[in-house]
């Protein structure tokens, strides 16, 4: 049996405590015990220590697109339309090929690393992306992108999706799922087809970008503005065959998707009601950097956390953002958000996305016994408390 001793000054120890001089033991990858520094003996003959500083748990990115990682630099930024985003996105993505896609993306796997990321949650569109994931370290969950405005669509893109699901898949996947992407850009047909696969599904797990930006808003409430405009400069149809009036969550109650919701990506828009519905197992997940990206105003985290929503932090893709650094990102909501305490952001790239759906069942998030010993090792000078 393969054992390892970690010896650390501290260790955020079961997600709520900081433990002194403390060491974990590891075994065949799990924890196997915690105990004071003092009992761990000096030259053990099963194994070796590792001196650290801080240990942390291992960070969980909740929300990225690696196959854009060769965007970066690359698009508009700013307080811009939405829409001039994509149609520039959509226009490099016609000039990419498979293996500039393929190494980008696994050099921004080994940038998540490098910034404590040990599980990410992926959108992804092209099948490449499977075995890309499943030749890095990382645990991994894949949503598969489905999107289509017309019946043919629709079609093609469901068949696409039940391939997609049926690929090999690497000893570090934890499992797949669907991504609809957004209400604006999965049409009527598709909104049944999804409806049936997944009432055939049950185990399937879905996540949406949702509420995003003022743009979806106003698509959905009248029918009209930025997007309106880009889907008729494009020949596509609208979304739906009447204006729904209403906001993107109830567009997917309406549609009877959104009780198989477990993840919104963004949801920057939302009343009171709307966000009490985001408790664990579900989570909403904020991208900090995408957000400056295009200059958003400040994201609403109080009022989701006074109502009891599962905030988790994501990287989203460098499409949008200009870094993969989830320590970083994690810093950078301290500074923006200074009402936020430590352990609550900590529990953004822990515990609460380990509670979602897609990785309940893995034991994720938290550095305690029979646990994955997945960790983050920090050196720092500073004097360690609680917080």
């Amino acid at each position: 049996m393969t054992k390892r001793f970690f010896r650390a000054k501290a260790a955020w120890i079961d997600g709520h405590r900081l433990a002194q001089n403390v060491v974990i033991a590891v075994a065949n990858g799990f924890v196997e015990d915690i105990f004071p520094s003092s009992m761990c003996p000096i030259a053990p003959t099963d194994g070796s220590i590792v001196d650290v500083d801080l240990l942390l748990p291992g960070f969980i990115n909740a929300h990225s697109h690696l196959e854009y990682s060769f965007c970066r630099g690359k698009l508009p930024r700013g307080k811009i339309p939405f829409t001039e985003w994509i149609e520039a996105l959509t226009e490099l993505k016609s000039e990419a090929d498979e293996s500039q896609i393929c190494e980008s993306a696994s050099e921004a796997i080994r940038e998540m690393v490098a910034g404590g990321v040990t599980t990410v949650l992926d959108c992804a569109h092209r099948p490449e992306m499977a075995a890309v994931l499943a030749e890095s370290s990382v645990r991994h969950f894949i949503f598969w992108e489905v999107l289509g405005l017309t019946p043919e669509k629709a079609v093609a893109s469901m068949a696409e999706l039940v391939r997609k699901l049926e690929l090999p898949r690497g000893k570090m996947c934890l499992g797949m799922g669907v991504n609809p992407h957004a209400p604006y850009s999965v049409g009527p047909d598709l909104r049944v087809e999804l409806r049936d696969f997944l009432a055939l599904h049950r185990d399937l797990a879905t996540a949406w970008h949702l509420a995003e930006v003022s743009e979806e808003i106003e698509l959905l409430e009248t029918g009209a503005g930025h997007f309106a405009e880009f889907l008729e400069r494009h020949g596509f149809p609208p979304p739906f065959e009447e204006v729904p009036k209403c906001s993107p969550l109830e567009f997917l109650q309406k549609a009877e998707l959104f009780d198989r919701l477990d993840l919104a990506f963004h949801f920057n828009f939302f009343t009171k009601n709307e966000a009490k519905l985001f408790a664990p197992p579900r989570g909403v997940v904020h991208c900090p950097s995408t957000h400056r990206y295009f200059e958003r105003d400040p994201w609403p985290i109080s009022e989701l956390l006074a109502r009891g929503a599962n905030v988790c932090l994501g990287t989203d893709s460098l499409a949008s953002a200009d870094t993969l650094n989830l320590f970083e990102l994690l810093q950078q909501v301290g500074r923006d958000y200074p009402a936020v305490t430590g352990p609550q952001l900590l529990d953004f790239v822990t515990r609460n996305p380990a509670r979602t759906r897609p990785l309940a069942m893995y034991h994720l998030g938290v550095i305690t016994r029979k646990a994955p010993a997945d960790f983050v090792a920090l050196e720092t000078r500073c004097s360690l408390s609680a917080d």
